[in-house]
C-alpha cells in the first residue's frame, strides 16, 4: 500500500508487555499520527512491534484483522498473547 502524504490520528492503547514498544503508552492512551491509508499491520510496523507479538487487535471496539483499514480518530487496542494456568 502506498501511503498518501496526509496524516490521520488514532488513539492507541497497548496492553501489558506491548507497552515497552511505546513508552508514552504506559500512562494509558496515546495519540499516534499515521499515513492516511494504513492498517493495524502498518501501525505495528511503525512502532516496530513484531506481528507475532500482537494476538488481538480491536478498533472502536470491534476485533479486526491486521490488514483492515484504520480511520481518523479510531481507537486501536492491541493485546499480546495471554497465558495462564
Amino acid at each position: 500500500m502506498k501511503p498518501s502524504g496526509e496524516k490521520i490520528a488514532v488513539s492507541l492503547n497497548l496492553a501489558a508487555t506491548l507497552r515497552d514498544y511505546e513508552p508514552e503508552a504506559t500512562h494509558g492512551m496515546v495519540s499516534v499520527a499515521l499515513a492516511q491509508e494504513n492498517t493495524a499491520g502498518y501501525l505495528l510496523d511503525h512502532l516496530r512491534i513484531p506481528w507475532r507479538a500482537a494476538s488481538f487487535v480491536f478498533v472502536d471496539p470491534m476485533k479486526r484483522h491486521l490488514d483492515d483499514q484504520r480511520s481518523n480518530g479510531a481507537r486501536v487496542d492491541i493485546f499480546p498473547q495471554i497465558g495462564g494456568g
